[in-house]
C-alpha cells in the first residue's frame, strides 16, 4: 500500500539525527493527516466533525500508535521548531485518530511516559 509505505518512511525520518530532516518528517506528516482526515470526511458526509470513529479512519491500528508515539516524542525535540509543529500535528492527530487511540495519547501527553508505562495503556 503507497499510504503505509509513504507513513512508514515519516515515521522513520521523524528519529532522524538532523533537525531539520525530523521538522520536515512532522511537517510533512501533519499534511498527510490533514488530507487524509479531509479524504475519509468526503467519504462519509454523515460523520460531520463530532471527533475520530472507526468509520473516518482509514489508518490501521499499529500505524495509528506509531504516529502518535513518534509525534508525541517529538513534543519533547531538542529543537523548538520541531516542537511547535509536533504540537500542531497533535492536533490534527486527536481528530484523525480512533477513539481509543486519542483517549491513549491525551494521557500520555497530559501524564507523560511513565503513566503509559505504569498502567500498561500502551
Amino acid at each position: 500500500m503507497a499510504g503505509q509505505h509513504a507513513f512508514n518512511d515519516l515515521l522513520k525520518k521523524t528519529e532522524h539525527y538532523d533537525k531539520d530532516e525530523r521538522y520536515m518528517a512532522i511537517s510533512d506528516l501533519c499534511e498527510v493527516l490533514k488530507k487524509n482526515a479531509a479524504q475519509s470526511e468526503s467519504a462519509s458526509p454523515g460523520a460531520g466533525s463530532k471527533g475520530p470513529s472507526s468509520a473516518n479512519s482509514s489508518l490501521d491500528p499499529q500505524t495509528e500508535r506509531r504516529i502518535c508515539s513518534a509525534v508525541l516524542n517529538l513534543l519533547d525535540d531538542s529543537s523548538n521548531d520541531v516542537q511547535t509543529v509536533a504540537v500542531k500535528t497533535l492536533s490534527v492527530l486527536l481528530i484523525t485518530v480512533q477513539e481509543e487511540q486519542v483517549s491513549v495519547t491525551a494521557c500520555y501527553a497530559r501524564l507523560g511516559k511513565g503513566y503509559i508505562r505504569e498502567t500498561k495503556l500502551y
